[in-house]
């Protein structure tokens, strides 16, 4: 079984409270990565040879979006920084994107046509 990350944060508030340890709940954003190499199962190839980038949401949502091998930078960060002494919450992501621009990114990254696709 893999528990949610939610149900871990959970878990660990609980597993530390009203104890000495400090509990820094630091969340990754959408990685990067998980858009490379026309993942498998994000992407979806159509019957015309194209591609799309189904989302459950309007092309212009935006994605906090962070690169894999920088994630333990903002956990460092976390517990370096004084203000998260008594433990906190981070949402790490280096920049927000819309899904509109990762379908285009796609499709000039890699020569092929990607769109995106409400649902």
């Amino acid at each position: 079984m893999h528990p949610a990350k939610a149900d871990v944060t959970e878990y660990g508030r609980a597993k530390f409270a009203g104890t000495d340890t400090v509990f820094i709940d630091v969340e990754a954003g959408c990685y990067y990565q998980n858009f490379g190499a026309f993942n498998r199962f994000m992407f979806r190839k159509l019957e015309d040879g194209t591609y799309a980038l189904p989302f459950p949401a309007p092309a212009s949502t935006l994605l906090p979006m962070l690169d894999i091998r920088d994630y333990g930078k903002w956990v460092l960060a976390a517990i370096e920084d004084p203000k998260y002494a008594n433990g906190g919450d981070i949402s790490a992501a280096s920049e927000y994107v819309s899904v509109g621009q990762v379908a285009r990114s796609a499709s000039e990254g890699t020569f092929r046509a990607t769109r995106f696709v409400p649902g």
